[in-house]
């Protein structure tokens, strides 16, 4: 998986051909650096993603280092692709809705005064409320395996409006692949004044067949589509948009203990037309 540390030393000072973004969370065409492949379903090459002159980022930063780090490695949720452990075929492939589902989890409101204020190029969002999570998802059923990743994607949504993974860490196991990479994305993204806009992922459907494996986990496939996202940097330098809002599977694996399920591993099946 191409490195944060690979991604700005592509970008910085100069073109950043090879550091672009794939089309998923994630995803990088690393042509320009050791170890930059496209990951998950093989989608999305990127180049030119970093073309840079100075943009006052903080020390040693330009604004094509900042955008290799940022938006080339936007879109997180897909990671790596399976390492080959797991048994992706083990699950059929959900089928497409046309229209995007509404999020069964709730939302704790910051205030009752407050006022959300999505994110623009005049700053980062605001009153982003947390979601909670539904009852449902407490319980190891279908349904509530399929309550829970809904839950999920609704987190790493919060993570992308306000940069806070820690909501999304805590429901997730230390090795799940595409969370690193939201961790990571997101911390950087957010750091020395940055932020990103769009990037909504929309779940439009989840299924199960909800069998036990062997190491007691479930496997639940997710069809997503993530709104193209925008990255700015201090002071509300656009540094490009990412992502062609095209749908794409993801497999949740997850495990139920003590009352709780945890999302073990995150990873990216295909691409779809």
């Amino acid at each position: 998986m191409f490195s944060l540390v690979d991604r700005r030393r592509a970008g910085a000072g100069g073109s950043g051909a090879g550091a672009g973004a794939g089309a998923v969370p994630g995803e990088v065409a690393g042509a320009g650096a050791e170890g930059g492949v496209a990951a998950g379903a093989g989608a999305g090459s990127g180049a030119g993603a970093g073309t840079g002159s100075a943009s006052g980022s903080g020390p040693g930063s330009t604004a094509g280092g900042w955008l290799a780090v940022v938006v080339a490695g936007a879109l997180v949720l897909s990671g790596c692709s399976g390492s080959g452990e797991r048994d992706a075929d083990a699950a059929e492939t959900p089928s497409v809705s046309p229209s995007a589902i509404p999020s069964e989890s709730q939302s704790s409101s910051p205030s009752p005064s407050a006022v959300y204020k999505p994110a623009s190029a005049e700053g980062p969002a605001e009153n982003v409320p947390l979601p909670v999570m539904p009852e449902e998802a407490k319980v190891e059923s279908k349904e509530g395996l399929i309550a829970f990743a809904r839950h999920w994607y609704d987190l790493a949504n919060y993570g992308y409006e306000t940069g806070d993974v820690e909501p999304v860490k805590a429901i997730s196991g230390p090795d799940c692949t595409a969370c690193i990479g939201l961790y990571s994305t997101l911390e950087e993204g957010y750091a020395e004044g940055g932020w990103f806009g769009g990037a909504v992922v929309s779940a439009n459907s989840v299924s199960s067949d909800f069998i036990r494996m062997e190491n007691g986990e479930y496997q639940v496939l997710v069809l997503f589509v993530q709104q193209p996202i925008e990255a700015y940097g201090p002071g509300g330098v656009h540094f490009g948009t990412r992502g062609e809002g095209k749908p794409y599977v993801q497999m949740i694996e997850a495990s139920f203990d003590s009352g709780e399920w945890t999302a073990q591993d995150v990873v990216t099946i295909k691409k779809l037309p």
